[in-house]
């Protein structure tokens, strides 16, 4: 997809690439300042995508992720974006009672 964040994956730069760089850090900051997290927390991240504010919040606080996306794809992608065993990701369906 064109423009999207993981254009990075597929060795295209789109021209978001350093919008979203930037954004993600300043979102992390903003979810840092509301909540209390470190290396003993677990965030659900909800529509992750391909994971780019998991790998922030992994790499800044050390905490534990559960990526969550409808996407196959995307659902894909993301490990190999993160790259951190603090880090998993699933289906919705998987949550689902």
């Amino acid at each position: 997809m064109a423009g999207h964040d993981d254009d990075r994956h597929s060795g295209a730069r789109s021209p978001n690439h350093r919008t979203w760089g930037k954004e993600t850090r300043y979102l992390v900051e903003d979810i840092g300042r509301f909540l209390t997290i470190g290396p003993e927390s677990s965030v659900l991240d909800y529509g992750c995508g391909t994971g780019r504010i998991a790998k922030v919040l992994i790499e800044r606080y050390g905490c534990h992720v559960v990526g969550i996306d409808t996407s196959p794809s995307l659902r894909s992608i993301a490990p190999r974006y993160v790259r951190s065993e603090r880090f998993t990701v699933s289906s919705p369906e998987t949550w689902t009672g």
